[in-house]
């Protein structure tokens, strides 16, 4: 448990928890204002919500079991290569590396990358965030 409150601009901000897990810090935190800061009030890296809050804490990373793999596959003139993956009690971080061919950058402005991870009990999980311009 973190519990820091910082006050900005009438607006109280209390980072509640933090995890890191070696690459992402995840936060929970609440609001407190007297102000009406709408239906669905978040602070993001393009503040909706203005205010100066500084935390400072120290977080050590969690467990992580990381496996080689070492596994390519080639779609449409895109190859996708997956070094290894590590696993820790909140994510699945999969290390891949992509190559686009000529042909595909001359094409397409940006190229996406759907990863599909299945684990042993069926279930399905989609990667987040696996876009990638392409310079031509």
């Amino acid at each position: 448990m973190i519990n820091m409150t910082k006050e900005s601009n009438g607006i109280k901000v209390t980072v509640t928890e933090a995890i890191f897990d070696g690459e992402t810090v995840s936060l929970t935190y609440s609001l407190e204002s007297k102000q009406d800061l709408g239906d669905a009030p978040y602070l993001h890296a393009f503040l909706d919500i203005k205010g100066d809050w500084s935390f400072s804490f120290a977080l050590k990373a969690t467990k992580r079991n990381t496996q080689s793999i070492d596994l390519s596959a080639e779609y449409d003139g895109v190859l996708v290569h997956i070094g290894k993956v590590s696993v820790t009690l909140m994510s699945v971080i999969v290390y891949y590396d992509q190559m686009v061919t000529e042909k595909v950058r001359n094409k397409w402005e940006r190229v996406d990358v759907e990863l599909e991870i299945k684990d042993d009990f069926g279930n399905n999980y989609l990667g987040e965030g696996n876009e990638e311009s392409v310079d031509n």
